[in-house]
């Protein structure tokens, strides 16, 4: 638990969670899908969790559901391909995402906000919302840094099991996380 994280090898634990969800939920679609990431490296991350899946690009007809990861915009295109009973799943930063360790700076990706607004423009509504590394996770994460400090290694790891319990949540606490994870359906 003391060694550095190496997020070039295996994303952060927040991260992982998001692309455990996305991977959950596009398996669950039950059709085609396709998934759009921000960078190749969160692309590899999703095709190590879902061998089969297509990129934006190839014409597997009407799509099932449809992911993006870190969105730095709306994308239509994708959008248009999506069947009337399709799911749009978007994973995109909260305001506490500059605690999560792998987060890169000057990244543009939509926040919430901006996201579910472009999704409401295009028919879009939102049915579910996960928050990932939630204000008492981050809490948690800090409050054990500071009792290592003062040698109290025990009280650390309970600390630590403590933000690993909290890690995800739904709710008012949802908006203030890391990472939010989005369901979006298509509005009649």
């Amino acid at each position: 638990m003391d060694d550095p994280l190496d997020p070039i090898r295996r994303p952060g634990l927040a991260y992982q969670h998001a692309f455990d969800w996305l991977a959950v939920s596009l398996h669950a679609a039950g059709g085609p899908v396709a998934c759009v990431a921000a960078s190749p490296r969160q692309m590899a991350e999703m095709a190590r969790r879902l061998p089969d899946l297509p990129g934006p690009e190839t014409d597997a007809g009407p799509l099932a559901a449809a992911a993006l990861m870190l969105p730095a915009g709306f994308d239509p295109a994708l959008i248009q391909r999506l069947r009337p009973d399709g799911r749009l799943y978007a994973v995109v930063p909260g305001r506490l995402a500059r605690f999560v360790a792998d987060w890169e700076r000057g990244r543009p990706a939509m926040n919430e906000r901006l996201f579910v607004a472009a999704a409401r423009e295009n028919g879009f509504a939102v049915v579910e919302r996960i928050g990932i590394h939630p204000p008492g996770a981050v809490f948690q994460h800090y409050a054990g840094q500071l009792v290592l400090l003062a040698g109290r290694r025990a009280a650390r790891d309970r600390r630590h099991f403590a933000m690993r319990r909290d890690m995800v949540t739904t709710g008012r606490a949802a908006g203030a996380s890391a990472l939010i994870c989005l369901t979006l359906e298509q509005r009649p």
